[in-house]
């Protein structure tokens, strides 16, 4: 038995006294750090989908208990939890993006406090638990979990395994069925907040072989509890609507690909300089990872013998583990390898192995001043580099430019340019996502959009037709209809029009134009009757109204036409309002 003093004592039944005043410097320097995201706009990656798209749905009050047993996030992962936390800000703030971004950092302020929790119940000494827990509060590689908004997946997921090792912790340590009944729940949440949660009793069971593998028999409770969570969990998500296409894109054989993502994950962990909104990976990176990685495990051997050994081996598995899951699924027809926001959980892990290494070994944490100097370069790179969320145009240009051959990250930015009516430099961009990614449906589609509208009609028809060969929706049946239309292929234009309303009849637009198309081709009573559906799909339709006038006027019915404009005027047609006027001088 060694007589060198453990850094980590969780053997002492006697837990040092609690700092609060630390606890609240930890709150208000998370705030200080992040609180600028809070000002920071959507990035429209994901988080459009969730709260914009979607907010009609979140709003709904069923969805508090549908969220559980129905709905799925993006319609791809069941996260329920997730889910539950996006209607709750919605219900503060509707659509603000403040709110969303609020919830992020508080939900990172509440993690860091019990990582300080942790250390705390683990006996590091006070001093040193807050410089290693303000590390972990700023560190720079965490901006994609925080400034983004889609990143609270892995907040959530983060905050409930602390809380639930935590409370594991004391069950190990008392052995009360109360510690493990909350610890047992946390574990459930994580579970229902991001499918990496799946994974966490495998860490918490390599922590039992690790420090109490003589006792194993004595935690059956704790092996009874994971199988009913496991029950449970695949109770509720059999009740979720999980997209089975998408899901077919996750398996084992995605593992290859993806394993460089372990070397980069520890080099940006530990160099956090190289990052990446939408990273793809790096050979130099990797390779540097990979030696790094090497020099990690060659000092975890290397010092097998000494009193933190297992609390080192046990933060790399925590590593290890929790980063497993992402290996599984893929991104590579959009030119993404990873995101960065699932470091989030295994830093906690190469934090948990830091923190136990002997001062011995490592003479820098003699000198506090170094220790400072190194939490001061973070949060000056962590400030840098949370900058590049503060928008959509901020977003994509830093995902560009670090990720270059990302067809999300051309796409992206491109609509930036076509937003801001840059149109040569959006059809730029969509070319290189469809050059990237060929198959990139929603590429060929905004750039058929941007040709149309610079009359480049022929070129916008060829892309409209390549987009329904990736696959057949009422958008872009609806597209290739007016370009048709504008082209004065009429036919064509009726056509597709028609297969559109096949696919979705609920769109007055569609409707409309149909009935220009048909009322061009003077076929009137059908015109007639797709101008008087879009009108019962929508009361307000200027368009819809003033079409219809123009065409009872055609056929010679005067009080139908008067009728139509007078609605039209009303509802703010400034040409019907000029028709009347002209009508009753006469």
């Amino acid at each position: 038995m060694t007589n060198k003093k453990s850094k980590i004592n969780l053997n002492n039944k006697k837990i040092q006294r609690i700092n609060y005043i630390h606890y609240i410097l930890v709150f208000l320097f998370v705030f200080l750090i992040w609180g600028i995201s809070i000002s920071f706009d959507f990035s429209f990656l994901d988080d459009d989908k969730i709260i914009l798209d979607d907010y009609s749905s979140i709003l709904a009050s069923s969805k508090l208990t549908g969220s559980f047993l129905k709905d799925s996030y993006l319609d791809i992962y069941y996260r329920p939890i997730v889910n539950l936390s996006f209607i709750i800000d919605a219900a503060i703030a509707g659509k603000l993006p403040y709110i969303y971004h609020l919830t992020n950092v508080t939900i990172h302020a509440f993690s860091i406090c019990c990582l300080l929790y942790l250390f705390t119940f683990w006996n590091v000494e006070n001093k040193k638990a807050l410089v290693w827990t303000l590390i972990a509060a700023s560190h720079p590689l965490l901006s994609n979990s925080i400034a983004w908004i889609p990143g609270r997946n892995d907040l959530i997921l983060g905050l409930n395994f602390i809380l639930g090792f935590i409370f594991f912790l004391k069950y190990v340590d008392n052995r009360k069925h109360i510690s493990l009944i909350i610890s047992s729940v946390f574990i459930l949440f994580s579970f229902l907040s991001k499918e990496t949660g799946l994974i966490i009793p495998l860490i918490l069971l390599s922590y039992l072989l690790i420090f109490k593998q003589n006792e194993m028999f004595r935690y059956y409770q704790f092996f009874i509890s994971t199988i009913l969570i496991y029950i449970i969990y695949a109770f509720l998500r059999s009740n979720s609507n999980i997209d089975s296409a998408i899901a077919a894109n996750i398996g084992i054989t995605n593992i290859c690909k993806n394993l460089f993502i372990l070397p980069e994950i520890i080099l940006k962990t530990l160099f956090p300089f190289i990052l990446s909104p939408l990273p793809q990976f790096n050979l130099l990176i990797s390779t540097a990872g990979f030696i790094l990685f090497c020099v990690v495990l060659w000092f975890i051997f290397k010092n097998r013998y000494k009193s933190d050994f297992k609390y080192m081996l046990f933060g790399i598995i925590i590593f290890i583990i929790s980063l497993v899951p992402g290996l599984i699924s893929s991104y590579e027809k959009f030119g993404i390898d990873y995101f960065e926001c699932r470091a989030y959980l295994p830093l906690f892990g190469i934090l948990i192995a830091c923190i136990s290494i002997e001062k011995s070994e490592i003479k820098i944490y003699h000198n506090k001043y170094i220790l400072i100097i190194a939490l001061a370069i973070g949060v000056g790179a962590t400030l840098n580099n949370i900058s590049n969320y503060s928008s959509a145009d901020s977003f994509y240009k830093k995902a560009v430019a670090t990720s270059p051959e990302s067809a999300i990250a051309n796409f992206g930015y491109g609509v930036c340019f076509d937003n801001s009516k840059e149109l040569n430099q959006a059809a730029k961009y969509y070319r290189k996502a469809i050059e990237i990614a060929p198959n990139y449906q929603q590429a060929y589609n905004n750039l058929g959009i941007l040709l149309m509208k610079s009359k480049q009609l022929e070129e916008s028809i060829s892309l409209f037709k390549k987009a329904l060969n990736i696959s057949e929706s009422s958008r872009q049946y609806y597209n290739l209809g007016l370009a048709f239309n504008n082209n004065n292929q009429k036919d064509s234009a009726i056509i597709n029009f028609y297969k559109a309303l096949a696919l979705d009849s609920s769109n007055p637009d569609i409707y409309i134009n149909l009935g220009s198309s048909l009322f061009f081709k003077n076929d009137l009573p059908n015109a007639m009757k797709a101008y008087q559906k879009a009108i019962g799909l929508d009361r307000k339709s200027v368009l819809a109204y003033k079409n219809l006038a123009v065409l009872y006027g055609k056929i010679g019915d005067t009080v139908n036409q008067l009728m139509n404009f007078r609605v039209a005027a009303n509802l703010g047609s400034a040409e019907a309002q000029k028709w009347l006027e002209k009508r009753w001088y006469k």
